[in-house]
C-alpha cells in the first residue's frame, strides 16, 4: 500500500508583450500546458460557428468573440477546454494533455517514423502512464501496459553484491560470457523480471545499448517494445531478444521554465502472515506428533504459561513480525527542472533526488543506519545546438550516485529466518538483558533482533557516468532529403561494497547458567569493488528521405560498433552493417526492408593456435585453451514486409 502527496511549483520568465485588442469584440490570449509552455497550433473556435483561428508560435491567438460567448480550444493530445468570455479582452487558457498520448510520430530504432508507416509490432507509453507508478525504478510502471512484455516482480529488494572481483594472472583469462554480446552483465533491475518472446528484451535508452533502471521516470518521454524481426534487425545478432526501447525527454525552444516536484509517500507492507499465538503453535506440534504416532511434547502447563504469559523466557510468545518490521516506511522524491531556449540553442536539466526507506526497525542507540534504505542523485541534461543552418549538434549527459545499506544479518536471510521462527522459538532477551536464543534448531541460534538492529550494516554503491554526442548534417545542397548523423557514447560504471557488519551471540539458560550458541563475529571493516564496466558505442548513418509526388522513399545506410568491457574481462565488440529502405505509395501502400551484416570478435575460431600476435592464453584444456584470435561471423538477413492501407 502506498500513500503519497505530491507538490509542485513552476516558474516562467515572460519576455514576449502579448498584442492589444483591436475593438470592444475581439479577444487575445496566450495558451499554455500545464508546465507553463505556450502551445502552437491550438484551434480557437467560438462554440457554434464553424469559424476558427490557431496560435502561432507563441502560443498567441486574435478571435472575435462577442462577451458571454464560449471560446472552443483544441489540440490533438489535450483535453478540449471551453472558456466563456467575460468582462477580459486578454486570457491565459491552460491546456491539460490527456492520459493516453497518441503523437503522430512514434519512437523507433535510431529514429521516429510517422504512426501510419509503422510496419512493425511497435508499443509505446508515455510519461502520463510512467509516473503514476512512485518507485525506485521505472520497470514497476510497466506490467499490464506494454502487449507482448512480460514482467514477474520477484523480490522487493535491490540485491547485494560482496563478492569482490578477482584479478587473474596477466597470462590467463577468463572464458568469454555472452553477457559481453548483450551488454553489462550487471544490472540495477533485481527485483521484476522482463520477458520478451521468451528472451530477456535488449535495453535500448536514446538510442544505446544501456541496461539503466533507475532513471527518474519524470525524465522519460516515451517507453516502448519493439516485437518482431523488421523492429529489431538494426541490432543484428542481439535483434532476436526484443527491445526495451527508453527516450528520454529532450530540449524544447522556449521561455525559461523552472519547475520543482516534491513526492512523500508512506509504503506499508501488504498481505503479511499472522503467526500462531505461541500455545496454539504449541497444541499443533503436538498434533502432528500425535499423527506420527510419537508422545506429545507439550504439556498442559505448557499451554498455560504460553497463554497467560507467566514465564516470559522461558514460554515466551513474541510476535516477530511485529518486533522487527516498521508499520510503514517513507518515501521522498524530488525533482528540479530547468528548461529553455531559442532555434539557435536549447537546453533542459533535470536533477532528482530519491530516498526510499527501509521496512525494519532500528536501534535507537546505535550510531549508523542498520535499515534497508536506498538513496539516489541522478541528473539528466540534453543541450542543443543548431551551429549553422546546416549542422546541429546534441550532447547528452546522465549521472548517477546510488547508495544502499542493509542489516549485517541480510535483508533476505532475515525475512527467511523470520517466516519460518514461530512465537515460541526464543526470547528477545534474557532475564540478564542478552539476546535470547534456542538449541533446537541452527535457525533459532541467531536471534532475529540482534540481526536486524544490532548486526551493523553492508552497503553497496553504484556510480555511473553516460556522454551521447549527436552531429546531424543536412546535406541538401547535394540532393533533397539526404542527411548524415554521426553518434557517439562513452560510459563508466562502478559497484563498490562497504561490510561492516558484525554478530552478536545468542545464549540460552540452562539451570540459570547461560551459554553462548550460534558464530560470534566482531566487526568487519573490508571494502573492495565488485563490479565495473566501461562501454563505447559509435554510429555512422547517411538518411534519405524524399517524396516524389505520391512516391515517398526514405532509406537508412548504417555502421555501428560497440565495445564492452566488464571487470577485467577482454573488450567484447560487436559491429552492423545495415541498410533499411522503405517505399509507400499515398500513403496506402508500404513496404519495407533491412539487411544487415553483423559481427562480433568472441566467437570462436575454427582453431586456436599460438602465435606471436596473441596477447592472451588460455590454460590448457580449457574449451578457450590456445591463443584467443578475434574472429567475425557474420549473418546476413533480409525481411521485406508489404502492407496495404485501405
Amino acid at each position: 500500500m502506498l500513500m503519497l502527496a505530491n507538490t509542485g511549483y513552476a516558474a516562467i520568465r515572460e519576455t514576449t508583450p502579448k498584442p492589444a485588442a483591436k475593438n470592444a469584440d475581439q479577444v487575445t490570449g496566450t495558451v499554455v500546458n500545464k508546465e507553463g509552455k505556450t502551445l502552437k497550433d491550438v484551434k480557437v473556435s467560438v462554440k457554434g460557428s464553424k469559424d476558427f483561428v490557431v496560435t502561432d508560435s507563441l502560443g498567441h491567438f486574435s478571435v472575435n468573440a462577442p462577451a458571454g460567448s464560449k471560446l472552443v480550444f483544441s489540440l490533438p493530445n489535450y483535453n478540449v477546454s471551453e472558456l466563456t468570455i467575460g468582462n477580459k479582452n486578454d486570457i491565459t487558457v491552460l491546456l491539460h494533455d490527456t492520459y493516453l498520448q497518441q503523437p503522430e510520430q512514434i519512437d523507433v530504432l535510431y529514429g521516429t517514423q510517422s504512426k501510419e508507416s509503422v510496419l512493425g509490432a511497435v508499443s509505446t507509453i508515455y510519461t502520463n502512464q510512467i509516473t503514476t507508478t512512485p518507485a525506485s525504478l521505472y520497470v514497476y510502471a510497466l506490467p499490464g501496459q506494454l502487449p507482448g512484455l512480460y514482467t514477474q516482480q520477484t523480490s522487493g529488494f535491490t540485491s547485494f553484491d560482496t563478492k569482490p572481483l578477482y584479478s587473474p594472472s596477466p597470462y590467463y583469462t577468463y572464458a568469454p560470457t555472452d553477457q559481453s554480446l548483450t551488454g553489462q552483465k550487471y544490472s540495477d533491475n533485481s527485483e521484476i523480471t522482463l520477458n520478451l518472446r521468451g528472451q530477456t528484451p535488449i535495453t535500448i535508452i536514446d538510442g544505446v545499448q544501456r541496461d539503466i533502471s533507475s532513471i527518474d521516470p519524470e525524465s522519460i518521454a516515451s517507453i516502448s517494445v519493439l516485437k518482431d524481426a523488421l523492429s529489431t534487425m538494426l541490432l543484428g545478432i542481439n535483434s532476436s531478444n526484443g527491445v526495451l526501447l527508453v527516450t528520454t525527454k529532450k530540449a524544447e525552444a522556449g521561455k525559461a521554465s523552472i519547475s520543482f516536484t516534491a513526492q512523500s509517500g508512506i509504503q506499508n507492507s501488504i498481505n503479511l502472515p499472522t503467526p500462531l499465538p505461541a500455545y496454539q503453535w504449541a497444541y499443533l506440534y503436538n498434533e502432528a506428533l500425535a499423527n506420527d504416532g510419537q508422545q506429545p511434547y507439550y504439556t498442559a502447563a505448557d499451554f498455560a504459561a504460553y497463554k497467560n504469559h507467566t514465564d516470559p523466557y522461558g514460554h515466551p510468545d513474541v510476535n516477530w513480525f511485529n518486533t522487527i518490521l516498521r508499520k510503514n516506511a517513507p518515501i521522498t522524491d524530488y525533482q528540479l527542472n530547468v528548461t529553455g531556449g531559442n532555434s539557435v540553442a536549447k537546453y533542459s536539466i533535470g536533477l532528482s533526488y530519491f530516498d526510499q526507506a527501509g521496512i525494519f526497525n532500528t536501534a535507537p542507540s546505535s550510531t549508523y543506519n542498520t535499515n534497508n534504505d536506498l538513496t539516489r542523485y541522478n541528473i539528466n541534461s540534453d543541450v542543443q545546438v543548431q551551429v549553422n543552418k546546416n549542422l546541429s549538434v546534441e550532447l547528452q549527459l546522465f549521472g548517477r550516485i546510488q547508495q544502499t545499506r542493509e542489516p549485517g544479518g541480510g535483508t533476505q536471510n532475515i525475512l527467511n529466518l523470520l517466516v519460518g521462527t514461530p512465537n515460541n522459538a526464543y526470547p528477545v532477551y534474557n532475564a540478564n538483558g542478552s539476546f535470547g536464543g534456542s538449541s533446537l534448531g541452527s535457525a533459532f541460534s541467531n536471534n532475529l533482533l540482534a540481526m536486524t538492529e544490532y548486526s551493523g550494516y553492508i552497503q553497496n554503491n553504484l556510480n555511473d557516468i553516460l556522454a551521447n554526442l549527436n552531429m546531424n548534417y543536412n546535406l541538401s545542397s547535394v540532393t533533397p532529403g539526404l542527411s548524415v548523423k554521426l553518434k557517439g557514447n562513452v560510459s563508466y560504471e562502478s559497484g563498490i561494497y562497504l561490510d561492516r557488519s558484525l554478530q552478536n551471540p545468542a545464549y540460552i539458560d540452562v539451570d540459570s547458567v547461560y551459554s553462548a550458541i550460534g558464530a560470534t563475529s566482531s566487526q568487519n571493516n573490508t571494502f573492495n569493488t565488485f563490479y565495473t564496466s566501461r562501454q563505447s558505442y559509435g554510429q555512422a548513418a547517411l538518411n534519405y528521405n524524399r517524396q516524389f509526388g505520391k512516391h515517398s522513399i526514405t532509406a537508412l545506410a548504417m555502421y555501428d560498433v560497440q565495445s564492452t568491457v566488464n571487470d577485467f574481462d577482454l573488450p567484447a565488440n560487436t559491429t552492423n552493417r545495415a541498410l533499411q529502405v522503405a517505399y509507400n505509395y499515398a500513403g496506402k501502400y508500404f513496404a519495407e526492408g533491412v539487411l544487415n551484416s553483423s559481427g562480433y570478435n568472441r566467437y570462436p575460431p575454427g582453431h586456436h593456435k599460438p602465435d606471436k600476435h596473441c596477447l592472451v592464453y588460455q590454460p590448457a584444456g580449457s574449451e578457450y585453451s590456445g591463443c584467443r584470435r578475434p574472429v567475425r561471423v557474420f549473418a546476413v538477413c533480409v525481411i521485406l514486409r508489404l502492407c496495404a492501407n485501405l
